[in-house]
């Protein structure tokens, strides 16, 4: 009866130990798992900082870009106003160069 005791008292202090070193093991998981956590909240905000830089700078860029867009058309228009100038000179031009010739060959005659 003795032995029964002893061997229940052991078996149950084993129950004990092994229950302690479930919940000491336990434990350190969910610190680690808290840690890791910790650590990718501060990387998700870290990373949500840059992405904002990013987005700030993306921003300005398209600024830039719309103005430049707004320069490169109104330069368009300007050469296509020269163009059309140009096209009006030329054609007084010939209006002006056989005027000229027209007056010659009558000076001619």
């Amino acid at each position: 009866l003795e032995a029964e005791e002893s061997r229940r008292l052991r078996d149950a202090e084993d129950a004990k130990a092994k229950a302690q070193a479930a919940r000491e093991a336990a434990e350190r998981d969910g610190k680690a798992a808290q840690e890791r956590l910790a650590q990718s909240a501060m990387k998700a905000e870290m990373d949500a900082g840059e992405l904002k830089r990013e987005l700030r700078t993306l921003a300005e860029e398209r600024r830039q870009v719309d103005a430049l867009a707004l320069r490169v058309a109104a330069d368009k228009e300007a050469i296509a106003k020269l163009e059309a100038r140009l096209a009006e000179d030329k054609a007084a031009a010939v209006v002006g160069q056989k005027e000229a010739d027209r007056l010659r060959e009558s000076l001619e005659r």
